[in-house]
């Protein structure tokens, strides 16, 4: 009966101490599997920032990429690039009279446009939940936008086709120029699956541009030097939403 209680009693220990062991691995499994999703000490991040695909008449293209390093579970330093050059040529027809005949002579015109922008900046991470991590940073906006038109025409006189260029006008909805803000950030990613996010961003700040100097020049035989004509400068204050979807990783 003695080695029948003593038995028992190990076995409902062991059983015991089973159950504590599953207990703990189970919680450990849980905390690692929940905690896997986010961001931790020495990870980094790439982005790409889509425009909203509900935007009407706007193409589903990529705007920018995001690159962050963690230094901690929360807190980032960031960077946000941009690189984008776009042009269109027309074709249109010029009434050409000489001396002896009266020709429709086809000509282009070339408008183009190239920008480049970062904003370097740093982000602080809240708890949030297990897949959703809210934050708040700066960010240092550096945009350069360069801008120019090119247009040929027919000399009438000389029968030949020169060039006129403007540097640093309104191209493509675009002015020429360098700009330099600050901005206060504020956005969440949330992990769908581990280590991949989506999320959104709003920014509240200000920015200073220099408008470029509109410059004109022209190959044409005998033509006359155009002053240059100054542009000024803007300045922004408010809100700077994006209608952007962001799709991110961690490595």
């Amino acid at each position: 009966m003695l080695i029948t209680m003593k038995k028992i009693i190990l076995l409902l220990s062991t059983a015991a101490m089973f159950t504590t062991a599953m207990a703990q691995e189970e919680a450990s499994s849980e905390e690692t599997s929940s905690s896997a999703f986010k961001q931790s000490a020495g990870d980094k991040s790439l982005e790409f920032q889509f425009n909203s695909p509900f935007v009407a008449g706007a193409p589903f293209t990529v705007n920018g990429i995001r690159f962050r390093s963690f230094s901690s579970e929360t807190f980032a330093i960031r960077v946000n690039a941009e690189l984008g050059s776009h042009s269109t040529t027309a074709i249109a027809v010029q009434n050409v009279s000489t001396t002896t005949t009266i020709d429709n002579r086809e000509f282009k015109t070339k408008n183009s446009n190239f920008q480049l922008m970062l904003a370097p900046g740093f982000e602080t991470h809240f708890d949030g939940t297990d897949k959703l991590s809210p934050y708040v940073g700066a960010e240092l906006p550096i945009n350069f936008v360069s801008t120019s038109t090119k247009t040929e025409k027919w000399d009438a006189t000389e029968e030949d086709l020169y060039t006129e260029t403007a540097k640093g006008g309104n191209v493509l909805g675009q002015t020429g120029g360098l700009s330099v803000g600050i901005n206060a950030v504020a956005g969440f990613d949330f992990y769908f699956t581990k280590q991949l996010y989506i999320g959104a961003e709003m920014s509240y700040g200000f920015a200073i541009k220099s408008n470029a100097t509109t410059k004109f020049e022209s190959d044409q035989k005998g033509s006359k030097d155009i002053d240059d004509v100054k542009q000024g400068s803007n300045f922004n204050l408010g809100t700077a939403a994006q209608a952007a979807f962001r799709l991110g990783f961690l490595f």
